[in-house]
């Protein structure tokens, strides 16, 4: 008797499986995901920058002013009216900046933003450093020889360098740097000094209450021309009351111009 063909196989006969149909999924399925996980990542620091601007957290509510002296501190709140009750986001630095700079008392201007709520703005006087006549007003001028206002009388205390014999407003930085030279160079007759006189773009004379004559100097050989009159200065003391100035304005030698005479 011949075996089965499946007998032959070695196993018993068996109904085929029923292998199920794949479906591919929509288009619109398959972006989906990708696209609300952009819009999350998108959305969520845009969501989070418009809270952060209109929080009433971040309002100014504070703004605290240091360095006022000249300038009245109400004249600086004045000017920045408007600033308190905006978000502190939306501050411009360089605005306040413009706007405090308009007083001439005002060098230079700070500004810092300390979260949540709070404004700190830092002021710069200028430092009165001399006077300078001009069409008959005395205006003041600054370390760095810069006419920043009027002279009023009743606010000034202080002992004012004078500049005179300039009409050019230019030459009165190369006055100041020479005071200020003077100084560095020999402190007791640059404490004393009461005017520079510019007789012109690169010569002047000096007047100090150290000595009892004005020194007539090149405005760029100022250290040489004081180190040269201290080498030579003990032998002149017998001859100083006859002396009405002395120039230097010479490498080799001093120039004594004696006391005009009537």
């Amino acid at each position: 008797m011949r075996p089965s063909t499946d007998m032959q196989r070695g196993f018993p006969y068996r109904r085929r499986l029923f292998a199920a149909r794949h479906r591919r999924r929509s288009l619109w399925v398959r972006l989906a995901r990708p696209f609300f996980g952009a819009l999350l990542l998108v959305g969520s620091p845009a969501a989070l920058t418009a809270w952060v601007m209109t929080s009433p957290e971040f309002t100014v509510r504070e703004i605290a002013v240091t360095g006022s002296d000249r300038v009245p501190e109400s004249w600086v709140r004045e000017t920045l009216t408007g600033i308190a009750g905006s978000s502190v986001f939306e501050i411009e630095s360089g605005e306040i900046e413009r706007r405090l700079l308009a007083h001439p008392w005002l060098a230079r201007v700070g500004v810092r933003k300390r979260l949540p709520d709070r404004l700190e703005v830092e002021l710069v006087e200028r430092r009165p450093a001399a006077l300078f006549r001009r069409d008959g007003d005395l205006l003041l001028v600054d370390l760095d020889g810069e006419i920043f206002t009027r002279f009023e009388p009743e606010a000034e205390t202080a002992s004012l360098l004078l500049l005179s014999g300039v009409d050019e407003p230019e030459l009165l930085t190369r006055a100041m740097r020479a005071a200020r030279r003077l100084e560095a160079i020999e402190p007791v007759w640059g404490a004393s000094l009461s005017e520079v006189e510019v007789l012109n773009e690169n010569d002047l004379r000096l007047h100090t209450s150290a000595l009892p004559f004005p020194l007539v100097v090149r405005a760029e050989h100022l250290e040489e021309a004081i180190e040269n009159l201290r080498d030579h200065l003990p032998r002149m003391r017998e001859h100083l009351d006859a002396v009405g100035a002395i120039d230097l304005r010479f490498q080799r030698y001093i120039v004594v111009q004696p006391v005009k005479e009537g």
